[in-house]
């Protein structure tokens, strides 16, 4: 089950959390981080709110690479 996005736009533009991507994936926060941490998921942070956020189409595409 895909989990809800957090923001409102089509699908490859939605914007996850952290804690959906970690639902998506099925993987802990500690993995989460470290997969973040040394670039092996896209990922960037929200200017100012130093916020971690996700674009599913990356995700999905990251996936179709691996």
């Amino acid at each position: 089950m895909s989990p809800e996005p957090t923001s409102p736009g089509p699908e490859d533009e939605r914007l996850w959390t952290s804690e959906d991507v970690m639902n998506y994936l099925q993987i802990s926060r500690t993995t989460l981080w470290s997969m973040v941490k040394n670039k092996k998921l896209p990922a960037f942070k929200i200017p100012g709110l130093g916020e971690w956020r996700y674009r599913k189409s990356e995700i999905d595409a990251w996936i179709a690479g691996q």
